[in-house]
């Protein structure tokens, strides 16, 4: 009967570790896939991330290059009214001169700096 009783226990003592151990494996895959999960929402976090940089860097790089375009045309139109001014004033120093007028010279005042007309 002691034979009896000491191969029950034996027995018993390796079913409940083999069963500890499937318990510890499932565990241990458990937690592997936790891990891998956590890992893939990282990379995916980071991705994303990365693509709204992207994003933004384009943005950024389309309002540059807009702000660009309007100071040239800015440029262009201040360069045109500048030639037009220009023209005005050289075309108003010809008429003045067809008349035959002169610019009058400054007169001196008592004790003053004689004033230069160019």
């Amino acid at each position: 009967m002691k034979k009896i009783l000491v191969v029950i226990a034996l027995s018993s003592s390796v079913l409940f570790a083999c069963n500890n151990k499937a318990k510890e494996e499932a565990a241990l895959k458990q937690q592997q896939a936790e891990k891998e999960l956590a890992i893939k929402a990282v990379k995916d976090s980071l991705r994303l991330d990365s693509f709204n940089k992207a994003a933004a860097a384009k943005v950024e790089q389309e309002k540059e290059a807009k702000h660009q375009a309007e100071l040239i045309a800015a440029r262009k139109a201040g360069a045109a009214s500048s030639r037009s001014s220009r023209s005005y004033a050289s075309s108003g120093g010809s008429s003045s001169s067809a008349y035959g007028g002169t610019q009058p010279t400054a007169k001196k005042k008592a004790g003053a700096m004689p004033l230069k007309v160019q």
